[in-house]
């Protein structure tokens, strides 16, 4: 069963009709370019009698497409250390690491997966039949796939690779594809990832931290999606959000919907334990009022807007504020933590996960996800208001 049915199975009062976008941040992929093996990202080394990894783009792939890769490694002897190994260390972050493997002969083939590095590899089969493996366990070593025979695998290998994938966490959900930054797959469906960063070959300053559970933000960090399709800025759309913000000293953006510095809609937080909202369009309207927040405790929060009139509702107690009207225009994205050219970002949070429906949700529907949230993260270890 896919992952992303087994995450829709598990939540079944997460209502469908109109959710355009849904971040678990539980679940970023750490991998960078993440089906592109023949990149930089992806190291190809040698030790002992190895031979440099051989990577070959246009391969068949399980889905009918071209998009598999075919993986050449020989470890040129079967003494200690001989090895071929293709693989990333994203960040020193610990992970989970899988991907689907064929092999490219008539015959099985044994091949080292690496979750904390090759002398660690454990042999795995691979067979003329497409299958996902994956290891567990990650203590921040190389996530890859080796030939390294003192770790029982064949001394020469010819394999097909696929959708390669890495999470801090125990298990594996719906494939992300990333590119030179790192995802949280978009499990709606829709494609809308939610990319961590801005640079393109390394952590910098504006890369959140992979906490796993969430992602952490400090100073100007941010994860945003691609532009979203048929979403209207002044709504009627809603989004739930579920945060914990942690000592700002001002008043800062913690999550919005943008096209540009001019046309926007957000979480703020302002101070040490307050949170409202603000929208822009011809002018700018924050709400009247803050809500009562926590440095300590993690909230879900609703943000809704309808006719450019903004709405947000802390759901634990019940309390709102209200902004606008404004009319803000254009082609919008999703940004968690405020991207540094628009807004003043987030100073300091924990992001959980979002939802971002195009429509108005009932009082009835917000209940039900704000109680599978709560039981979804109980059941991780993460204790919700």
């Amino acid at each position: 069963m896919l992952p992303a049915v087994r995450q829709m199975l598990l939540t079944p009062a997460i209502p469908r009709r109109g959710l355009v976008a849904w971040h678990d941040l539980y679940y970023p992929n750490v991998l960078l370019q993440s089906n592109n093996f023949a990149s930089a990202s992806w190291t190809k080394a040698k030790t002992g009698a190895g031979v440099d990894p051989v990577v070959t783009a246009g391969q068949s792939d399980p889905d009918g497409g071209t998009e598999a890769f075919r993986l050449q490694l020989d470890a040129g002897g079967v003494a200690a250390g001989d090895l071929s190994f293709l693989y990333q260390a994203p960040f020193g972050i610990a992970a989970s690491f899988g991907s689907w493997v064929k092999s490219n002969t008539v015959g099985s083939q044994v091949f080292g997966l690496a979750v904390n590095g090759s002398a660690a590899a454990v042999a795995k089969t691979a067979t003329t039949t497409w299958q996902f493996f994956w290891g567990t366990g990650g203590s921040a070593g190389a996530l890859g796939i080796c030939a390294r025979p003192d770790r029982g695998t064949d001394q020469s290998l010819d394999l097909l690779v696929w959708h390669p994938q890495a999470y801090p966490s125990a298990s594996l959900p719906e494939y992300a594809a990333t590119t030179t930054l790192q995802s949280t797959p978009d499990l709606s469906g829709h494609g809308y990832a939610l990319t961590r960063g801005s640079n393109a070959t390394d952590a910098d300053t504006n890369d959140p931290t992979v906490l796993g559970p969430g992602l952490g933000f400090v100073t100007d960090d941010y994860a945003v999606t691609g532009n979203l399709s048929g979403v209207s800025m002044a709504g009627p759309w809603t989004a739930i959000v579920v945060l914990k913000q942690s000592g700002v000293t001002a008043d800062r953006v913690a999550w919005c919907i943008s096209a540009d510095g001019n046309n926007w809609a957000g979480l703020r937080q302002a101070g040490e334990a307050v949170i409202g909202g603000a929208i822009k369009g011809a002018g700018t309207q924050s709400t009247s009022g803050n809500v009562a927040s926590s440095t300590t405790a993690n909230i879900v929060w609703a943000l809704s807007c309808a006719g450019g009139l903004l709405r947000l509702q802390r759901l634990d107690t019940g309390v709102s504020v209200t902004a606008g009207p404004q009319t803000p225009v254009g082609t919008a994205h999703l940004t968690v933590g405020s991207l540094p050219v628009l807004l003043a970002h987030v100073d300091a949070m924990t992001a959980y996960e979002d939802l971002f429906y195009n429509r108005a949700l009932s009082n009835a529907e917000i209940a039900r996800i704000y109680r599978a949230i709560k039981a979804k993260w109980a059941g991780r270890g993460v204790t919700i208001l």
